[in-house]
């Protein structure tokens, strides 16, 4: 009644009860009680929230302010009920989980509804975490919620919810395109901080990309690795190419072992890195290249001892922010600070950064040092100047 009336003054005091009423389930479903079964009428409520379609459509849900506030407050319900009752809650669990998919498969970024947005993939996050569902039976209704869970998550739904995640939620979104070019320094802490972040909808949508390979290994990481190549030959979409090589890139501890750095670097990180900037670049091109110095960060662990100066070689000269774009810069220096701190205690690691080092500009010069100062804890300054610094050049530095 509340969402036929949408507007309505009575309807709006309607839905303040409503919210009212679920809060406090929510604290007692949480805190209250130990069994589901202790409330008779949890069941009548959630098949309640089952029949109105409105609540998990986003078209629907960013209609109204009073859709927004019912659709909110009954997931949180439902994501609390989750929590707390994971077995108890499995009878419904594969009803909400699929809306939730279907939820997903119509995302589009809006601040609006941002906090139902992140409430939906935080029931699929929770879910997929929950090792309750990964541990042996404890009795027919453990067993009966394992069933559901590996019914649901399948290799081939996974697939799905993956190529979703990675279209629809990877994506730069036009806000950020427009931070990268007026605010690059915000747009980089914003990148790093969401990596620590749950308020969100990609760094929750990154955990269930996780989740997802945890579970599915091997099938999901060739799918990765063929959907990262199919679309890295379509020029025309570069965004999501970007968004492929975001999935890569979190993905790359699952992916150790399928993933050839070396030839990757030669074929086509490499090319990308060394291709010259010039000022009729676009910012499409611009991403894709400073996407490709931050898969050399996130594989740093991989690099071989024969690609890791070819890397120096090409990473440190982008460092110089007077003449490619501020991003690329910042990316490469976070890249860069792996690869010292991966392997800043090996001497010869130290004599390749130093044949780089001396190769270019004194800027350059003060960049990598400042780099490998400030976060290589295993090197003091008078040791990497010992180990960098020329005899031909002592009495002049």
């Amino acid at each position: 009644a509340a969402l036929a009336g949408a507007g309505d003054a009575e309807a709006e005091r309607t839905v303040r009860v409503v919210v009212l009423c679920m809060k406090c389930m929510r604290v007692l479903i949480q805190d209250g009680v130990e069994s589901l079964t202790d409330l008779t009428s949890v069941r009548e409520l959630f098949i309640l929230i089952l029949e109105m379609p409105a609540l998990f459509s986003p078209a629907h849900v960013g209609d109204s302010d009073l859709k927004l506030t019912l659709a909110t407050q009954a997931m949180k319900l439902v994501v609390a009920t989750r929590r707390a009752h994971p077995v108890q809650f499995a009878p419904y669990m594969t009803a909400f989980l699929t809306n939730a998919c279907n939820y997903l498969l119509e995302y589009k970024p809006n601040p609006v509804k941002e906090k139902m947005d992140v409430l939906v993939v935080m029931l699929l996050r929770d879910t997929l975490q929950d090792e309750t569902f990964k541990s042996a039976a404890r009795d027919e209704d453990h067993q009966n919620a394992r069933h559901l869970f590996e019914v649901f998550f399948t290799p081939e739904a996974s697939v799905q919810l993956i190529e979703c995640i990675v279209k629809r939620v990877f994506v730069l979104t036009a806000d950020e395109l427009q931070t990268w070019d007026d605010d690059p320094e915000s747009f980089v802490k914003e990148e790093e901080a969401a990596r620590f972040t749950s308020d969100r909808v990609r760094p929750v949508c990154e955990s269930i990309f996780r989740g997802l390979l945890e579970l599915h290994t091997e099938e999901l990481a060739h799918y990765i690795l063929q959907m990262t190549q199919a679309l890295s030959m379509e020029a025309s979409n570069t965004l999501v190419r970007d968004a492929c090589y975001r999935a890569v890139g979190r993905a790359y501890y699952e992916l150790e072992g399928l993933v050839n750095l070396g030839q990757w670097f030669h074929t086509e990180l490499g090319p990308i890195l060394s291709h010259p900037e010039s000022t009729q670049m676009g910012l499409e091109e611009r991403i894709i290249k400073a996407r490709a110095a931050w898969l050399l960060g996130e594989f740093a662990g991989q690099a071989s001892p024969q690609v890791r100066p070819l890397v120096y070689q090409t990473l440190v000269p982008l460092l110089d922010s007077s003449k490619h774009d501020l991003v690329l810069a910042f990316t490469s220096s976070h890249s860069l600070n792996y690869y010292i701190d991966e392997y800043g205690r090996l001497r010869g690691e130290l004599l390749w950064l130093r044949a780089t080092f001396w190769s270019d500009s004194a800027w350059m010069r003060m960049c990598v040092l400042l780099r490998v100062l400030v976060f290589s804890q295993s090197l003091s300054p008078r040791s990497f100047f010992r180990l960098s610094k020329p005899r031909s050049s002592l009495s002049s530095s």
